[in-house]
């Protein structure tokens, strides 16, 4: 049901009046989170929660009641609705929630007057195909491959405190996991508790916990993307915005849900072999080695699942809308070479075009095919819904 899912209709009174800002200063994009370890001290508790498969979202509650909600590209308009959260009516239950734990983490003292809070979490759900699951009207899957609910979920993963002229500061997972369930919301949950090496030994690949939590029977193979392991304490020293190196949060996932895939071993044994930032880019190897390498890597990074994780950035794209496909062609080839730099493969990507000139035709090109082939599927799923429905 819509208790269930957290995505209960929009009846009944608003109590926070939506403010008719554009911007919003106290939000901050949530850190990237690394696939290895290094960031913070190795020693104290560590847990590992499931790692959802949907969308980045958040939101935002303010000293004044008032209350927004944000992408992970930036703080949503009035207009937008985001995988169908305001048509589902999860604006509307998320409103009193999230200001009933900022009342409740100011009455406590762990937040001033002026603070805002920021709950951050997993839009997902929006299809369950199960014969006994009936669907919900007008929403549909946030991702696919890993399946939770019929209807919008929200699961919150972490909650900032947001003061005037200084840096966003992350509550401690069990602090903000007891407040964030005391005020009615829901909240992902510890598999594992112990020692960082017994985290990042942990099974990675185990069936999605989710369904079972919100009641529903349980599907066959339903694979969760994966873990994240994380401190139990919040490292003491503030994130600036975007840099959660120093938090520690390290995800682990199942090789169907990568966003590198290898069309072959060589590929994973070239880079493998290669190392990192130091032989990739040092006198060890040469120029027509290292240009090889990127080259494998960019071919690796055009893929489904990143794709899909540019869109879980966006929201659904028209077919139709010449201009967003073009804009979703963009913000693909942009996130390969941002993932190419993460690798240690390229210093920035602003001279990607000039300093590997060869190989930008065909980071479009692939790009550009894996886009409209995307895009072909989503015409195919839509004409099959109609003709579901006449």
């Amino acid at each position: 049901g819509a208790a269930a899912t957290g995505a209960h209709s929009s009846q009944g009174p608003r109590h926070h009046s939506r403010p008719t800002r554009t911007s919003m200063p106290h939000w901050t994009r949530y850190p990237k989170i690394a696939e290895h370890g290094g960031g913070a001290a190795a020693t104290g508790e560590w847990l590992c929660t499931e790692k959802v498969h949907g969308a980045n979202f958040s939101v935002v509650a303010l000293a004044d009641g008032c209350v927004e909600f944000a992408s992970r590209s930036g703080v949503l308009a009035a207009t937008d609705n985001f995988f169908g959260y305001r048509s589902q009516g999860m604006d509307a239950w998320l409103t009193p929630r999230v200001c009933a734990l900022r009342d409740a983490l100011a009455h406590d003292g762990v937040v001033a007057d002026t603070d805002s809070i920021t709950v951050y979490g997993e839009l997902a759900g929006g299809a369950y195909p199960h014969p006994d699951v009936p669907a919900v009207n007008g929403v549909g899957p946030v991702q696919r491959g890993c399946w939770y609910s019929p209807g919008l979920v929200f699961i919150a993963f972490d909650v900032a405190i947001s003061s005037e002229g200084s840096a966003s500061r992350f509550l401690s997972f069990d602090v903000a996991r007891t407040a964030a369930i005391a005020a009615g919301l829901r909240y992902t949950v510890p598999r594992l508790r112990g020692s960082l090496s017994q985290c990042l030994d942990a099974e990675v690949r185990f069936i999605s916990d989710v369904p079972a939590a919100l009641g529903l029977p349980p599907l066959l193979e339903n694979w969760a993307e994966g873990l994240v392991v994380r401190p139990a304490l919040e490292p003491a020293s503030r994130t600036s915005p975007g840099d959660g190196r120093h938090r520690g949060l390290i995800k682990l996932k199942i090789p169907e849900f990568s966003e590198k895939q290898y069309a072959n071993e060589e590929w994973r044994d070239a880079r493998h072999g290669a190392g990192r930032v130091g032989s990739v880019t040092g006198s060890a190897m040469g120029w027509a080695e290292a240009e090889s390498l990127l080259r494998f890597e960019m071919l690796a990074a055009i893929n489904q699942q990143r794709l899909n994780s540019v869109l879980s950035k966006i929201g659904r794209v028209n077919a139709a809308d010449k201009a967003a496909c073009r804009r979703l062609l963009e913000d693909f080839i942009q996130d390969v070479q941002e993932a190419l730099v993460e690798d240690g493969l390229l210093a920035n990507t602003e001279g990607f075009a000039l300093r590997h000139a060869p190989l930008m035709p065909e980071l479009q090109a692939e790009s550009r095919k894996l886009v409209a082939r995307h895009l072909r599927a989503e015409l195919h799923r839509d004409g099959q819904a109609i003709l579901g429905q006449a």
